[in-house]
Protein backbone atom coordinates (compact mmCIF):
# COMPACT_ATOMS: atom_id res chain seq x y z
CA UNK A 1 0.00 0.00 0.00
CA UNK A 2 1.16 3.49 -0.70
CA UNK A 3 1.80 6.26 1.80
CA UNK A 4 0.52 9.68 0.72
CA UNK A 5 3.78 11.58 0.26
CA UNK A 6 5.41 13.47 -2.62
CA UNK A 7 7.53 10.36 -3.18
CA UNK A 8 4.37 8.30 -3.66
CA UNK A 9 3.14 10.65 -6.37
CA UNK A 10 6.51 10.43 -8.13
CA UNK A 11 6.56 6.64 -7.78
CA UNK A 12 3.21 6.46 -9.56
CA UNK A 13 4.70 8.20 -12.60
CA UNK A 14 7.36 5.47 -12.85
CA UNK A 15 5.30 2.33 -12.27
CA UNK A 16 4.91 -0.16 -15.10
CA UNK A 17 1.33 -0.33 -16.43
CA UNK A 18 0.82 -3.86 -15.07
CA UNK A 19 1.73 -2.71 -11.56
CA UNK A 20 -0.79 0.15 -11.87
CA UNK A 21 -3.45 -2.41 -12.88
CA UNK A 22 -2.66 -4.71 -9.94
CA UNK A 23 -2.71 -1.79 -7.49
CA UNK A 24 -5.87 -0.13 -8.80
CA UNK A 25 -7.90 -1.00 -5.69
CA UNK A 26 -5.20 0.05 -3.19
CA UNK A 27 -6.01 2.86 -0.81
CA UNK A 28 -2.89 4.87 0.15
CA UNK A 29 -2.39 5.63 3.83
CA UNK A 30 -1.85 8.84 5.74
CA UNK A 31 1.86 9.14 6.73
CA UNK A 32 1.07 10.19 10.32
CA UNK A 33 -1.10 7.11 10.86
CA UNK A 34 1.57 4.81 9.40
CA UNK A 35 4.22 6.39 11.65
CA UNK A 36 2.04 6.07 14.75
CA UNK A 37 1.37 2.37 14.10
CA UNK A 38 4.99 1.61 13.17
CA UNK A 39 6.41 3.31 16.27
CA UNK A 40 3.94 1.58 18.58
CA UNK A 41 4.79 -1.82 17.10
CA UNK A 42 8.52 -1.18 17.25
CA UNK A 43 8.19 -0.22 20.90
CA UNK A 44 6.26 -3.43 21.47
CA UNK A 45 9.15 -5.39 19.97
CA UNK A 46 7.53 -6.46 16.71
CA UNK A 47 9.89 -7.34 13.88
CA UNK A 48 7.49 -7.64 10.93
CA UNK A 49 5.42 -4.48 10.99
CA UNK A 50 2.34 -3.98 8.85
CA UNK A 51 -0.35 -1.34 9.12
CA UNK A 52 -3.34 -2.64 7.14
CA UNK A 53 -5.25 -5.86 6.53
CA UNK A 54 -3.58 -6.56 3.17
CA UNK A 55 -0.19 -6.07 4.81
CA UNK A 56 -1.06 -8.47 7.62
CA UNK A 57 -2.12 -11.09 5.08
CA UNK A 58 1.01 -10.65 2.96
CA UNK A 59 3.18 -10.77 6.07
CA UNK A 60 1.51 -14.01 7.06
CA UNK A 61 2.08 -15.56 3.65
CA UNK A 62 5.66 -14.31 3.43
CA UNK A 63 6.95 -15.25 6.89
CA UNK A 64 8.87 -18.22 5.55
CA UNK A 65 11.15 -19.54 8.27
CA UNK A 66 10.74 -16.44 10.47
CA UNK A 67 10.00 -17.11 14.12
CA UNK A 68 6.34 -16.86 15.07
CA UNK A 69 6.43 -14.86 18.30
CA UNK A 70 2.74 -15.07 19.12
CA UNK A 71 -0.55 -16.65 18.22
CA UNK A 72 -1.21 -13.54 16.14
CA UNK A 73 1.72 -14.43 13.87
CA UNK A 74 0.39 -17.98 13.51
CA UNK A 75 -3.10 -16.62 12.80
CA UNK A 76 -1.92 -14.33 9.97
CA UNK A 77 0.29 -17.12 8.61
CA UNK A 78 -2.68 -19.49 8.37
CA UNK A 79 -5.26 -16.94 7.21
CA UNK A 80 -2.85 -15.43 4.70
CA UNK A 81 -2.22 -18.85 3.19
CA UNK A 82 -5.93 -19.55 2.82
CA UNK A 83 -6.68 -16.11 1.37
CA UNK A 84 -3.83 -16.52 -1.12
CA UNK A 85 -5.60 -19.59 -2.54
CA UNK A 86 -8.28 -17.17 -3.79
CA UNK A 87 -6.26 -14.00 -4.40
CA UNK A 88 -3.29 -15.66 -6.11
CA UNK A 89 -5.25 -17.00 -9.08
CA UNK A 90 -7.09 -13.66 -9.36
CA UNK A 91 -3.77 -11.78 -9.62
CA UNK A 92 -2.42 -14.29 -12.14
CA UNK A 93 -5.61 -13.89 -14.15
CA UNK A 94 -5.22 -10.10 -14.20
CA UNK A 95 -1.63 -10.52 -15.39
CA UNK A 96 -2.66 -12.98 -18.10
CA UNK A 97 -5.52 -10.72 -19.26
CA UNK A 98 -3.24 -7.68 -19.32
CA UNK A 99 -0.75 -9.57 -21.48
CA UNK A 100 -3.42 -10.90 -23.83
CA UNK A 101 -4.80 -7.38 -24.32
CA UNK A 102 -1.34 -6.39 -25.54
CA UNK A 103 -0.76 -9.42 -27.75
CA UNK A 104 1.71 -11.04 -25.35
CA UNK A 105 0.05 -14.43 -25.09
CA UNK A 106 2.71 -17.12 -24.95
CA UNK A 107 5.50 -14.53 -24.59
CA UNK A 108 6.92 -16.18 -21.49
CA UNK A 109 7.92 -19.22 -23.53
CA UNK A 110 9.41 -17.23 -26.39
CA UNK A 111 11.66 -15.31 -23.99
CA UNK A 112 12.76 -18.29 -21.93
CA UNK A 113 10.59 -17.47 -18.93
CA UNK A 114 8.74 -20.31 -17.23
Amino acid sequence: MGILTPGYEHENTLKPPLTVKLEESDKPQNPDEVARIAIARLERGDEHITTMLIGHLLRGVGMGASVRKSIVDVFWNLVGGVVWLVVGPEFLGKCRDWGRERGMEGARYEHGIG
